[in-house]
């Protein structure tokens, strides 16, 4: 029974990953061999989704190609065209191309997915990577722009946790991805490290429509986004 039980949780939870997989990417229809004239990336990974994965992870990443019998994973820029050489045998290849279905935003080599509740930044971390994403990291002026007037247009009362935290050691953040910490756009007198009035300690990026970047504490609840 507890074999099965969790047969069924790995069946389930595939089909999850492969649901997420299509929400990104589109799967080209080809005939033939791709060929590309010009590749940002070729590793070699189990399965799709973590050759889309990868693609995420890789800056000026919009299109991926797997080939399904040696397991290479291809990445390309949209700069990538490719030409396929029709084949009588059929193709190992399977190619996608990123794209953002609504309510997803794509902006730049990414796409932005608002959540529809609020959560504690633990629990809102573990449900983008549970899609094959991470929590928001914004890394320039622009993409902290696309976030106020373009994601959040609607809204300008929002309030969302971000990838940004610190350790509780630390008075220094940092991204969940590892990106160097190059750029904030932290309110007057933030970050403040803990709430004033009651010493709290404050370890979570919090980015607010009226007051900019602030730190809170980690289990508070705030709507999040996962960034693809």
């Amino acid at each position: 029974m507890i074999h099965l039980y969790i047969k069924t949780i790995c069946v389930v939870l595939l089909a999850f990953l492969s649901r997420s997989l299509s929400a990104v990417f589109h799967k080209l229809d080809s005939n033939g061999e791709p060929g590309f004239n010009k590749v940002s990336k070729s590793l070699v990974v189990e399965n799709e989704l973590l050759c889309s994965r990868a693609c995420v992870k890789t800056a000026e990443c919009d299109i991926i190609a797997f080939n399904t019998v040696n397991h290479t994973c291809i990445i390309g820029s949209n700069t990538t065209e490719i030409t396929f050489t029709p084949s009588s045998i059929g193709t190992a290849w399977r190619v996608y191309e990123l794209q953002c279905d609504p309510p997803m935003v794509k902006y730049r080599h990414s796409c932005y997915y608002r959540s529809k509740i609020g959560r504690q930044w633990l629990p809102s971390k573990l449900e983008c990577e549970a899609m094959g994403a991470h929590l928001l990291v914004v890394t320039d002026t622009e993409e902290n722009d696309f976030i106020y007037n373009v994601l959040f247009r609607d809204e300008p009362n929002f309030e969302i946790f971000t990838g940004g935290f610190r350790l509780m050691e630390e008075s220094t953040y940092q991204w969940i991805t590892g990106e160097p910490w190059t750029f904030a756009n932290w309110n007057p007198l933030e970050p403040s490290l803990a709430v004033w009035d009651t010493g709290e300690s404050e370890e979570c990026v919090c980015i607010t429509g009226q007051w900019n970047w602030t730190d809170i504490p980690c289990n508070q609840t705030r709507m999040f986004v996962c960034e693809f």
